[in-house]
């Protein structure tokens, strides 16, 4: 909506001023509320993982990918059209955000509005971790570069390493992290492929205004070469580093003294029959299969481990309790990998999307027996073949689905109230929660005069009100982050 100019003309001035208020009110009136379904407690019990079984694979069936139709489109849904709000005053959310403008890193403050310049020569996208960012600098064109810490409060960095310099100097990026609190640096090296990776961490601190990066303090070299998909890092907690290869799952206790990385997570003696896929060898013996355990997500307390167990292009999701290796299999979980379709609500309860329709809260016990208890089921009221951009924040779910058009969704998982958003604009959507779920920092790319821009908007939840973040984060930033 355009800028309202001053008019001397009172009678026009009120109509168009009450004409404003209510297209808002209308646009941020809520859907209703879908009823959830509640069903009663069901009880699963863990079963003997070493079973075997001479059926053949069972073979993954491709889902389609209807668009997201609803059975009725309420009038009251929220219209998130990217055009700033009206009302004259936009609530701004209490984080700033860190983000990277011409190989510069900057935070926007939204209490004082103000642009700081944290620091230059950032040639890669950052990775971030309460007040950390780690990003490579350039130190010689195509040649050379050096892996920096910087510390945002502070505005203090420290170099760790420079590619030339370091014996071990091939580093994927998803073999780099940095622990959610911040505290720890890790990343696994090798000179190439063929070379069992060395797994290094480092402490980040900070003395006297003034970041400090430790020698490492754990140098590892694996027991086997990393591939796809062992090749990643998963923190159980803040301080407890875990990783995968074929003798199982690692976990490295960072505050012990010594640290010594041990196995937690055995590898799985389940197997399954596997036919030849030669023609010519179809009446030939199967082949025994091993499955393979796949990390996905740690529970908030480390005690659990929610995995896939697969064979072939097939797998189930399970809970692992690390300290006894007693598993327990999620109920109709038969979805792979391919979307993030269960994940933890918290330390004792998972919540898993049975698509298409269907949410179920499972309550885990291992104190007695290892059983699954099934708490809910909330019955939605759209289909959906994929959750993207999960977040759960005071028993709330919010995400993103990707259709025939693009919605955000907030659904309460102790009422089962439903919200849905309509964002109207092209799939490049990128979406960004606030820790505290008052805000959704979303943009989507376009080409102007043949050049990629970036459109930038900041939602209030709240009141449904828009703010275009252009003239903040200008048309061409990247790598944004919440920063409380």
């Amino acid at each position: 909506m355009g800028k309202v100019c001053q008019m001397t003309n009172k009678p026009l001035l009120f109509s168009i001023l009450l004409f404003i208020v209510l297209f808002i009110a209308g646009c941020v009136t809520s859907e209703p509320t879908a009823t959830p379904t509640v069903v009663d407690v069901a009880v699963v019990t863990g079963e003997n993982t070493a079973v075997s079984t001479t059926t053949p694979i069972p073979t993954s069936t491709p889902q389609p990918t209807p668009s997201a139709t609803p059975s009725q489109t309420p009038t009251s849904t929220p219209t998130l059209q990217p055009t700033p709000t009206a009302t004259g005053v936009f609530s701004l959310p209490s984080s700033s955000i860190i983000f990277v403008q011409d190989n510069t890193l900057k935070q926007w403050v939204p209490q004082t509005d103000e642009i700081k310049t944290l620091t230059e020569n950032v040639d890669s996208r950052p990775k971030y971790a309460n007040d950390i960012a780690m990003f490579f600098r350039e130190i010689t064109p195509e040649e050379d570069e050096a892996l920096i810490i910087f510390h945002i409060p502070t505005q203090t960095e420290h170099e760790v390493f420079r590619t030339s310099t370091t014996p071990l100097a091939r580093i994927a990026d998803f073999s780099l992290t940095i622990s959610p609190n911040g505290r720890w640096l890790a990343y696994a090296s090798a000179k190439d492929s063929q070379t069992l990776p060395t797994i290094f961490v480092h402490e980040i601190s900070v003395e006297d205004n003034q970041l400090v990066v430790s020698s490492p303090i754990l140098t590892f070299v694996t027991n086997s070469p990393w591939s796809w998909p062992h090749e990643q890092f998963y923190w159980a907690t803040p301080n407890e580093l875990s990783w995968s290869d074929e003798n199982g799952i690692w976990l490295a206790d960072l505050d012990a003294s010594p640290i010594e990385p041990i196995i937690v997570v055995q590898p799985s003696t389940n197997t399954y029959k596997m036919p030849s896929l030669n023609p010519s060898e179809q009446n030939a013996e199967p082949s025994t299969v091993y499955t393979k355990y796949f990390p996905h997500e740690w529970s908030p307390n480390g005690r659990y481990l929610l995995a896939t167990e697969e064979f072939f292009e097939y797998g189930e999701y399970r809970v692992i309790e690390r300290e006894t290796n007693r598993i327990l299999k999620i109920p109709n979980s038969e979805t792979g990998t391919v979307v993030e379709e269960t994940f933890w609500l918290n330390e004792h309860s998972i919540v898993h999307f049975d698509r298409p329709k269907s949410l179920h809260i499972w309550n885990i016990d291992f104190d007695t027996e290892p059983q699954l208890s099934l708490a809910k089921t909330i019955t939605l009221e759209e289909e959906f073949w994929a959750l993207e951009d999960q977040q759960i924040v005071d028993n709330h779910l919010r995400f993103t689905y990707y259709g025939s058009d693009i919605y955000l969704y907030d659904l309460d998982l102790a009422t089962g109230e439903f919200l849905k958003m309509p964002m109207n604009v092209p799939l490049s959507l990128k979406v960004m929660w606030a820790p505290n779920a008052q805000f959704v920092f979303w943009s989507y790319t376009e080409i102007v005069d043949g050049e990629r821009a970036e459109r930038i908007y900041l939602t209030n939840l709240k009141d449904g009100s828009i703010k275009n973040m252009e003239n903040i984060f200008g048309l061409n930033s990247c790598c944004h982050y919440w920063h409380e």
